[in-house]
């Protein structure tokens, strides 16, 4: 049994790089686009800067991007997020 359009999401909660925790019932109301990245993820160099436009462009309408990193070390997507 999988998610229709219009259901609810469970709840996630994940703690992001300046160690808040970010939950999606925090979130609730919104249109939350939950993406998921890896710093050895070629399109993610693409996708992000653009998912990071989108999100200012829209936010004060009510969307939020919530981008959750899969890579097994920090300091891996630190740096991709640096360069």
């Amino acid at each position: 049994m999988g998610i229709s359009i219009g259901s609810e999401a469970q709840e996630i909660a994940l703690e992001n790089a300046s160690g808040e925790i970010i939950s999606l019932n925090s979130l609730r109301g919104k249109v939350v686009l939950l993406d998921f990245w890896a710093s050895w993820c070629g399109p993610c160099r693409k996708s992000l800067p653009i998912l990071n436009e989108i999100r200012s462009q829209y936010s004060s309408q009510g969307f939020e991007v919530v981008a959750v990193n899969v890579d097994e070390k920090l300091a891996d997507a630190l740096k991709f997020l640096d360069n």
